[in-house]
């Protein structure tokens, strides 16, 4: 994931309220639990935030995560 995005992300949960900031962690400690974000979490981020940037990189760390490692080639020549 882009440097940029998460800065970008991390900037937008800092200028949210604290009740705001607490329900967003919460929101993504669960979607990270459960490897998804459902359409009910991603449409408070966006109400929460005023776009969809933290949705968005929530659901493609979500992505990243749940994708199976690439194997590198000393990994391999290793086994």
């Amino acid at each position: 994931m882009r440097r940029e995005l998460l800065v970008e992300a991390d900037t937008i949960v800092g200028a949210l309220s604290p009740g705001r900031r607490e329900a967003v962690r919460e929101l993504v400690i669960d979607a990270t639990r459960r490897g998804v974000l459902d359409d009910r979490a991603r449409a408070f981020l966006d109400r929460a935030s005023g776009g969809t940037l933290l949705g968005d990189v929530l659901a493609q760390a979500l992505a990243e995560t749940a994708a199976p490692p690439a194997v590198t080639r000393s990994a391999a020549t290793s086994a």
